[in-house]
């Protein structure tokens, strides 16, 4: 079994997220309490790998634009996941770090921080949506966890309806 790693963001990161999210009135928004980075998706196992768990000092990321992902289904259907890039050096490195410490796998020949939006907006044209930047300045993430990679994950439970967070 694998290693799934993320950040966790602070609650007024997931409520300016989740402001935007209504305002661009995308389908199949991620929940606030499910946004997250990905640190780490490893199909081989991390032996000795820990998460850093509650940061001392919050990392700070900025928006670096908005992107459209495919992802493959389960069913072998592909959707189209809207992502806001980030620049984070930090998150690089301590990718890079424990993949080469740990002997990780890596799918993608690139690790780019990126906090999922919505995990299918169809044929949205991105380039018609509110900036992102305006509304979302910066990320503020402040933890790390982990868990073993279970590939047949329901992000059916990760979704919403534009709906209110308090």
């Amino acid at each position: 079994m694998g290693t799934y790693a993320y950040v966790e963001f602070d609650t007024a990161t997931k409520k300016q997220i989740h402001k935007y999210q209504v305002l661009a009135n995308l389908p199949n928004a991620v929940r606030p309490d499910k946004l997250h980075s990905t640190l780490l998706y490893s199909r081989a196992p991390m032996d000795g790998y820990k998460p850093a768990g509650n940061y001392y000092f919050p990392l700070v990321a900025r928006p670096a634009g908005l992107a459209i992902w495919e992802s493959k289904n389960d069913d072998g259907t592909v959707s189209k996941c809207l992502v806001a890039m980030l620049s984070c050096p930090h998150l690089v490195e301590r990718h890079n770090f424990l993949m080469d410490e740990h002997n990780g796998t890596f799918d993608f020949p690139t690790y780019v921080p990126h906090v999922t939006l919505s995990y299918d907006v169809h044929d949205l044209d991105i380039e018609q949506l509110p900036f992102f930047e305006e509304l979302v300045p910066h990320l503020v993430a402040i933890a790390e966890h982990s868990e073993p990679l279970d590939e047949c994950v329901d992000i059916k439970s990760h979704k919403i309806n534009a709906v209110d967070f308090n």
